[in-house]
């Protein structure tokens, strides 16, 4: 798996960033915020909204 920072186009014209994972933009996103700062990573801060059947049924990741 592969993030990645994904600048957003209508045509020509720059939308916006938005986050992609294997090159295809994750869904339900709604907003990013980029922060950077000296000497440091930058940071994106990712905004999704949840309906009920990713509540009611979520995945499970193991981090062994």
């Amino acid at each position: 798996m592969k993030a990645q920072l994904a600048h957003l186009y209508r045509g020509d014209q720059f939308m916006g960033y938005g986050l992609a994972v294997n090159g295809q933009l994750v869904n339900r996103q709604v907003s990013v915020d980029i922060s950077t700062n000296p000497n440091k990573l930058s940071t994106a801060t990712v905004v999704f909204n949840l309906d009920g059947e990713m509540v009611e049924n979520p995945v499970r990741v193991d981090l062994d």
